[in-house]
């Protein structure tokens, strides 16, 4: 700065005319060239090593335990090799954007890691940003950085032009300073212009950084924004779509009493009894070996995958069949079937831990002991509201426990004697008001 006004001082000392139009020809440059390299330098980011999470490779030893992230890799790539641009195939489009999956995925990974889900929460979010990258390949902006546009040459031409235009402005008001004048004032003059380029250098450098620092700030809040509205609206798209497709309560309590309804007949058929036969007959309905799981708020949990166990009590003893519902592809497998008399049924016994679930274990005098998964521990799944020991409660009643833990426990104390003390009658009433 002092460089400067010594040398436009020494510039109007010899010749103040000529001086000042140099003056004002270097100011307007001036002004020109920090609007213009503002546009170009100083929102454009400089060149830099490659930033950001890493995500590890699978055959990486880092990534031995993050179950999670390579979860996440194998979404991004099934998606991605789904959602193809016209042109690719998906091996060529995995390829081509083999570092646009690699940040998603770190990204989706750091985010949703320690929140202790599954990756089939976030297939949702994953879908839509290989979809969201499927469109910007379409549109030219796929590898844009930060989704920018690039400086327009116009913009460039006329910043270089004017830093030309200053310099000229300069140079010319070093030699208006030193024409005509004493010995001494051609060096001041020398140096002044060379304290100027160096001062001039420098804070044009440092401005340029904080004015970059301030636009990277404006612009990747903004970006936050942005993503962070798209993915919001795909998220409720996403909800719509579950909301109208996924089965009603009502509806999930039909399948289940139609496909009950369905099992019992077969059984019946299958051992060639008719219902004048039976004493009573209970049903329990817990869940599969794996399986998905949801309810509505204060009902009992549905399952993707179900097993029925039927018990048929007749005069003469107990016909016991079981079998798996999978409900996802309507399809049945894996039934079994035991007889066995009222004398043969030892001991039941019932485990009740609502923090680790409900067990059912039947043991018979000429057979090993069999454990049965009546429910898994739903306490810390329920909305903050909820008491846990009133949908514990809904929740044995919906799967038929109460009344079949009631029979078998009555029945392995009494043997036949509990079913003749009863009688019929009693059954029937005591199944209904189980």
């Amino acid at each position: 700065m002092v460089s400067s006004v010594l040398l436009w001082t020494l510039a109007l000392i010899a010749d103040p005319t000529q001086a000042v139009i140099e003056l004002l020809v270097a100011l307007g440059a001036g002004l020109t060239a920090a609007r213009c390299g503002l546009r170009w330098w100083g929102r454009e980011s400089r060149p830099g090593p490659a930033s950001g999470p890493r995500v590890p490779h699978p055959r990486d030893p880092a990534s031995a335990e993050g179950g999670f992230t390579k979860g996440v890799r194998h979404s991004f790539d099934h998606y991605f090799s789904v959602r193809t641009p016209y042109g690719f195939t998906p091996e060529a489009w995995l390829a081509h954007t083999v570092q646009v999956r690699g940040s998603l995925a770190a990204e989706i990974a750091d985010l949703y890691r320690e929140s202790r889900i599954g990756v089939e929460r976030v297939n949702w979010l994953i879908r839509y940003l290989a979809e969201d990258a499927r469109n910007r390949h379409n549109d030219g902006t796929l590898f844009d950085q930060h989704g920018r546009k690039q400086t327009p040459g116009r913009t460039k031409a006329l910043t270089v032009a004017t830093l030309a235009v200053l310099g000229a402005a300069t140079l010319a008001a070093f030699g208006t300073a030193v024409s005509g004048a004493s010995q001494p004032q051609p060096l001041w003059a020398f140096l002044a212009v060379l304290g100027a380029a160096w001062s001039g250098h420098a804070a044009a450098s440092r401005w340029l950084k904080v004015r970059r620092e301030e636009y990277r700030l404006i612009r990747e809040t903004q970006e936050y924004q942005e993503q962070l509205t798209a993915r919001q609206i795909a998220y409720q798209r996403w909800h719509s779509f579950l909301d109208a497709t996924r089965p009603s309560e009502l509806e999930m309590e039909t399948w289940l009493t139609c496909d009950k309804t369905s099992f019992v007949d077969e059984a019946l058929r299958h051992h060639q009894l008719t219902w004048r036969d039976l004493i009573t007959h209970t049903i329990l309905v817990a869940p599969g070996p794996s399986y998905k799981r949801g309810r509505v708020r204060g009902g009992p949990w549905r399952y993707s995958h179900y097993v029925f166990r039927l018990f048929l009590f007749t005069q003469d003893g107990i016909r016991e069949i079981s079998s798996e519902f999978n409900f996802a592809d309507a399809t049945r497998r894996n039934e079994q079937r035991s007889n066995y008399r009222f004398e043969a049924l030892s001991s039941v016994q019932v485990t009740e831990n609502i923090d680790v679930g409900y067990d059912l274990e039947l043991v018979l005098t000429n057979g090993p002991a069999r454990k049965i998964r009546i429910k898994d521990a739903d306490a810390h799944q329920l909305a903050p509201n909820e008491n846990s020991q009133e949908i514990s409660e809904i929740n044995l009643s919906a799967t038929g426990s109460t009344h079949t833990f009631r029979l078998l426990e009555g029945i392995a104390a009494d043997g036949k004697i509990w079913i003749e003390r009863h009688g019929p009658d009693n059954l029937t009433s005591f199944q209904i008001a189980g």
